[in-house]
């Protein structure tokens, strides 16, 4: 059975969806879910005033951590989900270690197109904070500039949202990636800048929501593993979604 099949690319079926995904892998995908709980509850325990003053507080071994976390994540559980998420809608039961296994091969495409992605990302947005500081007073052209490059850091976010989906299962390599994630958004670009946006503004909207009621728990500690596990399990289903997005989209291409 694909269940891919079953539904139209639109917000609400892809949210109820994903839904249904995470629940029939539920442990799996929460088992995976520790390494960015591990993180974000480091995250939350040591920035959580998210300061200048709390930044310079951290102490440089958890900021290594926090990085380690970080790139683990990135490189190794997403793609996992990737896979663990076209073998559900073929109809197939897979764990993660079954996921880890079929993939191993492509982790070295997937850490230079890590390595690239986030190069871009942050020169992109050290050149646009670069460009409003340079002058006391910012002239108009350098703030459009600026705001230019804000733009085109946002195009970009969205153009390159597949790469790891293009790598992982259309065995696509680092810089054919980019380009393939590019073409397959291209003609439904607002469709897909409209869902991931509107899937994380709600996430956002409901997660601090869910954090308002943990605050007269005043202890910070427990607040920081609550909240580290929320948004471990959000980080999670978003993958989720924006790999079935990618699934439904091909299939409607190749239809």
């Amino acid at each position: 059975m694909n269940r891919s099949d079953t539904h139209t690319i639109s917000f609400k079926n892809l949210l109820i969806e994903s839904l249904h995904i995470f629940k029939r892998n539920l442990y799996e995908l929460l088992s995976l879910a520790t390494i960015p709980f591990m993180a974000f509850s480091l995250l939350y325990l040591y920035i959580g005033e998210s300061t200048i003053e709390s930044l310079q507080q951290v102490p440089p071994g958890i900021i290594i951590i926090l990085g380690i976390l970080f790139f683990i994540t990135n490189l190794f559980i997403f793609p996992i989900i990737v896979y663990m998420v076209k073998e559900d809608q073929l109809g197939k039961s897979i764990t993660a270690k079954m996921s880890f296994t079929a993939i191993k091969g492509k982790f070295g495409r997937l850490f230079f197109g890590l390595m690239a992605y986030t190069g871009i990302m942050i020169f992109l947005g050290f050149m646009s904070v670069f460009i409003y500081t340079i002058t006391e007073f910012p002239t108009i052209l350098v703030s459009l500039m600026s705001i230019f490059l804000s733009i085109f850091m946002l195009k970009l976010l969205i153009d390159l949202l597949f790469y790891q989906q293009a790598i992982v299962l259309k065995d696509q390599k680092t810089i054919q990636s980019f380009a393939y994630s590019h073409t397959t958004i291209k003609k439904v670009w607002w469709k897909v800048f409209h869902s991931y946006f509107l899937l994380d503004i709600s996430l956002f909207l409901a997660l601090n929501l869910i954090f308002s009621f943990l605050m007269p728990l005043e202890n910070h500690l427990i607040i920081s593993v609550l909240q580290g596990f929320a948004q471990g399990v959000v980080r999670v289903y978003i993958q989720i979604f924006v790999t079935l997005m990618f699934i439904k989209i091909k299939i409607k291409d190749e239809s």
